[in-house]
């Protein structure tokens, strides 16, 4: 076994990009974009994403009142300049007990279940690179109340989006650009590459 003793490992321009803690803990692998409070907000968009991001997490938890449409969903959306709001080849599905349902979306990667009335859920969206400026999307999330009642709604999302330049931002947001998140709405961006 080989044995590396160093705590700072650095890019040949002699800048510091891996550092090694004293228990073994490595940064420098993910970067915390930062948690972003979605309270009386209809989204937030991280912008300054580089481009040699290869790996995007978003993690979410949002509390929202909704009404039974898919323009209240959460999307999430990406742009290379601007946030692009066509081309996605997506598609959303949930599950209720026995009730299930399925969505595509061009505008972005949604989350597709809405209901009316209050509405917890949480989860994530994960972008990994394929090629060029394309982005592969898989997420899961939970939606534990519906208009104050408890319920059990699990739900994923996948999809495509080619972009035209590097991607360097993503946004979280309700799709009709008006609803608000509640208090405690919150979510954080993480970045590898």
């Amino acid at each position: 076994m080989s044995e590396l003793f160093v705590d700072n490992i650095s890019n040949q321009a002699g800048t510091r990009a891996l550092t090694i803690d004293s228990s073994g803990f490595a940064s420098g692998l993910m970067v915390n974009a930062g948690r972003q409070s979605l309270a009386s907000s209809n989204g937030y968009t991280w912008t300054g994403i580089p481009s040699t991001a290869k790996h995007i997490i978003v993690v979410y938890r949002l509390f929202f009142t909704q009404a039974s449409s898919q323009n209240k969903s959460t999307i999430l959306r990406v742009g290379d300049g601007s946030i692009v709001t066509s081309g996605y080849e997506t598609v959303s599905q949930f599950q209720e007990g026995t009730a299930d349902g399925t969505q595509s979306d061009s505008s972005g990667f949604h989350s597709y279940y809405w209901s009316t009335g209050d509405q917890n859920q949480f989860g994530k969206y994960e972008l990994t690179y394929l090629h060029g400026n394309g982005w592969v999307l898989n997420g899961l999330f939970t939606a534990t109340q519906k208009a104050g009642s408890s319920i059990a709604v699990t739900g994923l999302h996948t999809g495509y989006i080619g972009l035209t330049d590097a991607l360097d931002r993503v946004q979280l947001k309700i799709k009709d650009g008006t609803t608000t998140y509640n208090a405690n709405s919150e979510a954080v961006l993480y970045y590898m590459g």
